[in-house]
């Protein structure tokens, strides 16, 4: 019974989100991208999760946006790129494109 009891505890934690991208702590999947009728900029629409937490955020972004210590760069018709905040100042920046999500 106590084989039963600690794999329940593992089962009742959510799992990571597929299709996501890890950003430092952070698993990110991006689910749409759009204008908003507001700014006229593109909007990015990020599902982000921690990685031992487990808990998930839907949230809009847009460029300048910080996430764990990445900004993003640049929002296209079909990605959302993420900087690594700092590197740029070190000569070394890095950058992580992340698709759409799709099916």
């Amino acid at each position: 019974q106590g084989e039963d009891e600690s794999s329940q505890g593992s089962a009742n934690q959510a799992p990571l989100i597929e299709g996501g991208v890890n950003l430092g702590e952070m698993r990110v999947r991006v689910r749409a991208i759009y204008r908003s009728q507001v700014t006229k900029q593109q909007v990015a629409l990020i599902e982000a999760q921690h990685l031992t937490e487990r808990n998930l955020e839907l949230t809009e972004v847009n460029v300048g946006y910080a996430l764990n210590n990445y900004k993003v760069s640049k929002i296209t018709a079909n990605s959302v790129e993420f900087t690594e905040q700092g590197a740029s100042e070190q000569g070394t920046s890095e950058s992580i494109v992340i698709p759409v999500f799709d099916y």
